[in-house]
């Protein structure tokens, strides 16, 4: 079988804090799009180069991307650990030497990059949301969203989290719910969710949620597609409902005799 080769080039930041490694070897067991094969990385002058061997094709080059982004991520939290420093990432382009393919990758996620725009979210609905007095709850889901982007091995625990965040919000409006399950069915019923809709992204969180790291399954480009489309559906239903463009009966006030 034909061995291909795949060279990524990425950059640490801040850059300003210089950081140079030797060269680590990883054996990448990789989803379906991706067959295994070896993975080298090294970083000089903060400039990251990363090489992945394999046998056979990649059939998708943005679950190849994810898998050279968390390995090389999983250097930066080690080294930033050993010196208490808080280094970020950043993966720019894919060259394979031996053919004339190139990609180079972008901050956007595509498949929500016009999510809140079809949905009529504008950014003074989110801002108007945020400024709200329990506004914290949705500053934690969209931190927590950021992070899904950022660390695609962990984008369904933070994917989880935020729309975990929202309905917390819902319950504390109500005083508190003793039964978690009636917190999860009136925050469903509320903003027209799916229960499966939301299990199908728990499925994909709760191991890392509860440390079972190694029940985790690889998290392909396609499953990241869908718990990002889910979770931005969900985050704008809330964003809709806190700026009254859609009717939401948990914010409407109670009657009184």
């Amino acid at each position: 079988m034909e061995t291909n080769t795949y060279v990524f080039f990425g950059r640490v930041v801040p850059e300003r804090a210089l950081l140079d490694t030797s060269e680590f070897s990883f054996r990448a067991m990789a989803p379906a799009d991706v067959p295994e094969g070896d993975l080298f990385i090294q970083i000089i002058k903060s400039q990251v180069s990363a090489r992945f061997v394999c046998q056979g094709s990649v059939t998708n080059v943005f679950t190849l991307r994810n898998i050279v982004e968390d390995a090389t991520r999983t250097i930066l939290d080690a080294v930033g650990y050993h010196r208490g420093y808080g280094y970020d990432l950043e993966i720019v382009q894919m060259v394979r030497p031996d053919s004339s393919q190139k990609q180079v990758f972008g901050i956007d996620v595509p498949v929500v990059a016009s999510a809140c725009e079809s949905t009529g979210v504008t950014f003074d609905h989110i801002m108007r949301a945020l400024g709200v007095t329990d506004g914290a709850y949705l500053r934690h889901a969209l931190s927590d969203l950021r992070e899904a982007i950022k660390s695609p091995k962990d984008t369904g625990f933070f994917c989880y989290r935020a729309i975990e965040s929202l309905k917390n919000c819902l319950v504390a409006r109500q005083g508190g719910l003793a039964d978690k399950a009636a917190g999860w069915e009136m925050f469903r019923a509320t903003y027209s969710i799916d229960k499966d809709e939301i299990l199908a992204i728990k499925a994909f969180a709760d191991p890392v949620r509860h440390g079972n790291v190694a029940q985790g399954a690889p998290v392909s480009d396609a499953d990241r597609s869908r718990l990002f489309i889910s979770a931005w559906r969900i985050v704008n239903e809330f964003i809709l409902g806190e700026n009254n463009v859609r009717p939401n009966p948990a914010l409407e006030p109670t009657a009184r005799t």
